[in-house]
């Protein structure tokens, strides 16, 4: 499936199917974001996101690996599972650190959207509340 995305020809160690792979870009110097790796233990790609996940430690990036050991292949779109939920607390908890992390940055406390228009947090602008 992956092929359909890519120019004709590629194979897997093209830079956007294997980021750290034989031909891929050099990311050391860039200000990559915090990035948080998510690893069912029964998922037959584990062994892909561990990958990434060391591909970006090994770069200096700020990485963090959850793995949940009985989880599946896409298990956090079954909500019927536990981890599912515990899923999107993780993320949740991932998501509002970075925010705070970024306002607490950024004298103004305000943040892009997409790199479009800033969204300001005026409740937040004496910083009191951070």
């Amino acid at each position: 499936m992956w092929k359909a995305f890519l120019p004709e020809g590629s194979d897997r160690d093209h830079p956007v199917v294997n980021v750290f792979g034989p031909n891929a870009v050099d990311i050391s110097g860039v200000d990559f974001p915090a990035t948080i790796v998510f690893v069912g233990g029964f998922d037959p790609l584990q062994d892909w996101q561990k990958r990434y996940y060391e591909g970006l430690k090994k770069r200096g990036k700020q990485a963090e690996l959850v793995v949940f050991p009985n989880a599946i292949h896409t298990f956090y779109a079954y909500p019927e599972l536990e981890d599912s939920s515990v899923f999107i607390s993780r993320v949740r908890d991932f998501v509002q650190n970075a925010m705070l992390i970024l306002l607490k940055q950024d004298n103004n406390y305000c943040f892009p959207i997409f790199n479009t228009v800033p969204i300001c947090l005026p409740g937040y602008m004496n910083g009191n509340n951070i």
